[in-house]
């Protein structure tokens, strides 16, 4: 039946216009859900962070302890909480954020952080300094493998990535390097009394070379971020000078064996590098941040976009297939009805097809041929009916001319 074929006709329109609907709204959603773990991931990435600048903060004053030096203002066990809080602060994180898959890899980084910060003295703090710099290597193995499983190193946005590869892959080793020349300098200034070794002269001067490397590393990464067209960083060219001036100020200093700046000058200029380097820090977590709430809002609009267009299509294109089917099928359904009507020898059937379509066109052609056969029956039955009137006058006729032939011979 026609409705049958009109139906499989919207089937086979619809189903490929539905599927191709179906598959962008996916893709969209799934980019959008990609979006939202790179979120997540940035949120774990910061807290690491901020643990391993506490991390910092505790390798420093253990290095003065080493050397008797009496407790420090911000004591150990106050670092030492601040420490425990940002590790279940990341624990809750991945807790609640099952899709980053970190809580084996963090568990066990977590040991070797606890064991970092564990009381000790003497041999224990050593040993306590190593396990420290094997902490703050277990984070930032951590933060790349949090930058991988979120999505955060694949993101082809330079807005989001730069910002995240300046803080995860140049601005932690520097502020480690930072940290560690601050810890070993003021440990070396404080003992001052048996002078600085050869072999803590060594490792300053590579710590400030290391520093000055680090540098130039990460000024390729701003330089990315100027080229593509960003807002410059705000913070970077005062961490730059600090962190440039520290280095310069470790090679002058330790160049002697016996240097003269104090070692409370040091720790103070150390603290200030960490604190503008930290700046740095905030700053691309926040500009990476930013990026990836926008994408979130582009990905979101796009998306209501997308259905507010497909369910007008959809609704748009129900309207015309019912308009269409039921023009379609009303003419249709006339025209059998006129055409039975006609088989059924009633010529007076009229066919009303407005329009200008094909339809109309055969409505009308129905139309004419129903008043030429209508003309040609009436003509038919016209000639038929002088036909007969021609034979009743013949055959009235028939007698008077037999009574006249008849009358002939007797005259």
């Amino acid at each position: 039946p026609m409705r049958t074929k009109l139906v499989i006709v919207a089937i086979l329109v619809s189903l490929p216009m539905a599927m191709l609907a179906t598959w962008s709204l996916l893709q969209v959603r799934g980019k959008l859900r990609g979006v939202q773990l790179e979120q997540q991931g940035l949120v774990v990435l910061d807290r690491i962070s901020a643990l391993s600048v506490a991390l910092q903060q505790h390798r420093v004053l253990t290095q003065r302890l080493l050397v008797g030096v009496a407790e420090p203002a911000t004591p150990r066990a106050e670092v030492r909480k601040a420490i425990d809080a940002g590790a279940s602060d990341i624990s809750i994180r991945l807790q609640s954020e099952p899709g980053l898959e970190l809580m084996g890899e963090w568990q066990a980084v977590q040991r070797r952080v606890q064991a970092a910060v564990a009381d000790g003295a003497g041999a224990a703090a050593v040993d306590s300094l190593a396990k420290q710099a094997d902490a703050q290597d277990a984070l930032r193995h951590l933060a790349r493998l949090t930058a991988e499983r979120s999505g955060l190193l694949l993101d082809s946005h330079a807005s989001s990535y730069l910002p995240l590869e300046l803080a995860t892959t140049h601005l932690a080793p520097l502020m480690d390097s930072t940290a560690q020349a601050t810890a070993v300098g003021v440990a070396a200034l404080d003992a001052r009394e048996a002078g600085v070794s050869p072999a803590e002269r060594t490792q300053l001067l590579t710590l400030a070379g290391r520093i000055d490397q680090q540098l130039r590393e990460a000024q390729v990464v701003v330089d990315s971020l100027d080229r593509s067209g960003l807002p410059p960083m705000v913070t970077w060219k005062t961490a730059v000078a600090a962190s440039d001036g520290f280095a310069t100020e470790l090679r002058d200093v330790f160049a002697n064996e016996r240097p003269e700046l104090a070692a409370a000058a040091l720790a103070a200029a150390g603290r200030e590098v960490l604190m503008q380097q930290q700046q740095v820090l905030v700053e691309s977590f926040e500009r990476s941040a930013r990026a990836l709430d926008e994408t979130t809002g582009r990905l979101m609009r796009q998306l209501v976009v997308m259905l507010t267009t497909f369910v007008a299509g959809g609704l748009l294109t129900a309207y015309l297939f019912l308009a269409l089917y039921r023009t379609f099928m009303g003419s249709i359904t006339s025209l059998q009805r006129s055409t039975a009507a006609v088989a059924d020898g009633d010529l007076s059937t009229h066919l009303d097809l407005p329009g200008r379509d094909e339809l109309s066109h055969i409505g009308r052609t129905v139309n004419g041929m129903n008043e030429r056969l209508s003309s040609l029956v009436a003509e038919i039955r016209s000639s038929a009916a002088r036909v007969n009137m021609a034979g009743n006058q013949v055959a009235e006729g028939s007698p008077r001319l037999s009574q006249r032939t008849a009358e002939q011979p007797s005259n």
